[in-house]
């Protein structure tokens, strides 16, 4: 078995051991020859050889007994001297020796003090501190450099290092998958094989002057990739300095942004074009319109602008569902196009509404023919979704300067013109005049009038009585709508009901005269005791909100009024709109107890039709039948005619516009139960109507003695 031997006597494992074996051995060598020394001495003082020779033996053996007695009280002595020197000696090696092995959280002892031992301590725990630092510090780095390594790799931007000569050093994998090159493709040649050829010299020689200037350029630039096709990229490129200021490097950072492009035209294209028809909307249509005008004044020239309105198009939506009215409108503007393509530039103003602009428009018969091919086009009839529907259109022309000399003018009056084109007919073709443009300042001065009249009270309710025709008694009243304007005197209801029914304003209007005429009802019957009926005309644009029944209905029922004493006059224009929704609606009136009443019977082409499906009440005959009905014309025919029908479907008749006494006597003998007229009275203020109701009292009264 090899010999083992404890560490703190291994010479090889302790200093100390060694310095004591050391010290020992030098000590016993000085000793001998001290004992050597003594004996040579002594040998030469005495006499005869043998006594010397004994004395230099005592002599010899007393010193090394001395130097050996001596030596070994100064051993331990030298023990703890050399392990004072060598403690922390050992203590210092055993922390070095444990930091080297990676024990990180070992620290070198330190000793106080300036001797040697302590100044080592010092400096080794220094030296060691200063080396934990740099290797944090290294470390640190070091996962910087991995950081950015990582990120430059995986970078979802492309980039591209270079020298100072501009040959490439590196790329990432963004820069291949955006450019198709990979890294061995690029590495040593320079940018330049990306070039597009779209900038010139001089757009690149700006670039390269504002790095120089700043160290920095980013911008919107096209490159080529690989397969030869061009891009667009936002581009940063940065310059990299040394200390001295001298460039080492350029880094170029980029972005494809072809989708952003692409998305910015299409935002582009949309904000200038209609979505649904694809056409030019009214922005873009008013920037061509002013480029136009500026041309025509620059040259002397002229531009004309077409407003086209597509005739009772509402009716295909509210009928047919926006849909099937949405098809249409795009199949108009596919026909529109092809008539105007070559003539001019056609967009959609919005709803229902096209317009086209003619840039050389000197010549007012070629201005006529074209909105004729524009009328005719649409006249066609078109199959939508297996449907055939007709249109018509309204046209409205307006030219520059004749008709106006900037941009709002000419777009004003052309529309002025269309408005006019419908309002006689429709399907008509129209070219502005001045008068128009007064009629349509008129208009304007109405509609804002009118819009001050209710809050104002401006409005007021005349009252015309409905008579038995046999008895000449007062069955009821019609609630006729007046207007006083204060500057203006009376307005025609003829003129002002149009305007209110086109701004909408007749719904608010009409709420209110029905509520004043229900609240006179019942004060007159409660007063009087007479049970009157009150009628109370609907317009046709009150039908279109689709809420006219709960209107009426909470009404009625909030004043507690008798249903039956109200009767509701439409006209048939009402049932021609919208037929779904008017037969929900009035059944939903029905449903409330409320009298329906047709009014200016025989005007309309689907009279009959309606009646056979619509629970109503009473059936007015227009005044136009009643007219000459004394003179024997065939009105006299068709009124019988209507009399026995609505006898055989037992509803009640009412003739209009009875004047004389003649007319009345022939009414009552074809069966016409009702009438109204100015041979019983005109239309009377609510005070004529209470003494028409007393004199009926007072001849009750005497009947009934």
């Amino acid at each position: 078995m090899p010999l083992h031997i404890p560490a703190w006597l291994n010479p090889r494992a302790s200093f100390r051991v060694r310095l004591l074996f050391a010290v020992a051995l030098i000590s016993l060598t000085i000793v001998v020859l001290l004992s050597w020394l003594v004996t040579v001495i002594a040998a030469g003082h005495v006499g005869t050889p043998e006594r010397a020779g004994e004395v230099a033996a005592s002599m010899g053996l007393a010193t090394l007994l001395v130097g050996l007695f001596f030596g070994g009280l100064a051993l331990p002595i030298l023990w703890i001297v050399a392990g004072r020197l060598s403690g922390p000696m050992h203590a210092i090696a055993r922390a070095s020796d444990r930091i080297r092995s990676g024990h990180e959280e070992e620290h070198i002892p330190v000793y106080p003090g300036r001797d040697e031992i302590a100044v080592l301590s010092q400096s080794l725990a220094q030296l060691v501190d200063d080396l934990k630092d740099q290797q944090q510090s290294l470390i640190g780095k070091n996962q910087e450099l991995q950081l950015a390594a990582q990120v430059f790799a995986s970078s979802t931007e492309g980039i591209m290092i270079t020298d100072a000569g501009l040959r490439i050093l590196s790329v990432n994998r963004a820069f291949s998958a955006i450019t198709g090159y990979e890294a061995a493709d690029v590495v040593g040649r320079t940018p330049s094989l990306l070039a597009s050829g779209q900038h010139n010299q001089a757009y690149y020689q700006a670039m390269w002057e504002a790095i120089a200037k700043t160290g920095r350029w980013q911008g919107e630039i096209y490159n080529r990739r690989k397969d030869g096709s061009i891009y667009p990229e936002w581009l940063i490129i940065t310059s990299a300095r040394d200390e001295a200021g001298a460039i080492t490097n350029y880094i170029g950072i980029f972005t494809d942004i072809s989708e952003r492009k692409t998305t910015e035209e299409r935002i582009l294209y949309l904000a200038r074009h209609d979505v649904l028809t694809d056409l030019p909307n009214r922005i873009f249509f008013l920037e061509e319109v002013e480029a136009a005008i500026a041309e025509a004044q620059a040259t002397g020239g002229k531009a004309a602008v077409l407003f086209v309105d597509l005739d009772r198009f509402k009716y295909v939506n509210d009928s047919l569902g926006h849909h099937l009215g949405d098809l249409l409108l795009k199949e108009a503007a596919r026909r529109l196009g092809r008539v105007a393509q070559d003539e001019g530039f056609l967009a959609r103003w919005g709803g229902d509404e096209f317009v086209v602009l003619v840039r050389r428009a000197e010549d007012a018969d070629r201005l006529a023919i074209l909105g004729q091919c524009i009328g005719h086009a649409l006249r066609a009839p078109f199959e939508i979704a297996g449907h055939q529907l007709n249109l018509t259109s309204s046209i409205g022309i307006a030219v520059c300067p004749d008709h106006g000399e900037d941009l709002i003018a000419l777009a004003r009056n052309a529309d002025t013109a269309m408005f006019h084109a419908k309002a006689n007919g429709r399907d008509n073709i129209v070219f502005f005049t001045q008068d128009m443009n007064e009629r349509a300042n008129e208009r304007l001065r109405l509609e804002n009038d009118i819009r001050r009249a209710l809050p104002l009270q401006q409005f007021h309710l005349v009252y015309q009585p409905q008579v038995e025709l046999a008895s000449g008694r007062v069955v009821g009243v019609e609630a006729l709508l007046r207007w006083q304007h204060p500057e203006l005197g009376p307005i025609p209801p003829a003129k002002f009901i149009p305007v209110a029914e086109d701004t909408g304003l007749i719904t608010a209007i009409g709420e209110w005269v029905l509520r004043t005429a229900c609240e006179q009802q019942m004060r007159w019957e409660e007063a009087y005791g007479v049970p009157l009926r009150m009628a109370v005309n609907l317009s046709p644009v009150q039908f279109q909100h689709g809420d006219i029944a709960l209107m009426v209905g909470g009404i009625v029922k909030g004043l507690g009024m008798n249903p039956e004493r109200l009767e509701l006059e439409i006209t048939e224009s009402v049932l021609m709109d919208s037929q779904d929704q008017v037969m929900i609606d009035l059944y939903n009136l029905e449903m409330t107890g409320v009298q329906i009443a047709l009014d200016d019977f025989g005007t309309g082409y689907s009279s009959l039709r309606y009646i056979s499906q619509l629970n109503i009440h009473k059936i007015k005959i227009d005044r136009s039948f009643v007219d000459g009905l004394a003179e024997g014309s065939q009105n006299a025919s068709i009124v019988a005619a209507i009399v026995a029908m609505a006898r055989n479907l037992g509803i009640t008749l009412l003739a209009e516009g009875i004047e004389t006494a003649e007319v009345a006597e022939l009414l009552i003998r074809m069966g016409c139960g009702e009438g109204q007229g100015y041979l019983y009275s005109r239309p009377l203020p609510p005070e004529a109507i209470e003494r028409l109701l007393q004199d009926e009292g007072r001849q009750r009264s005497r009947h009934l003695a």
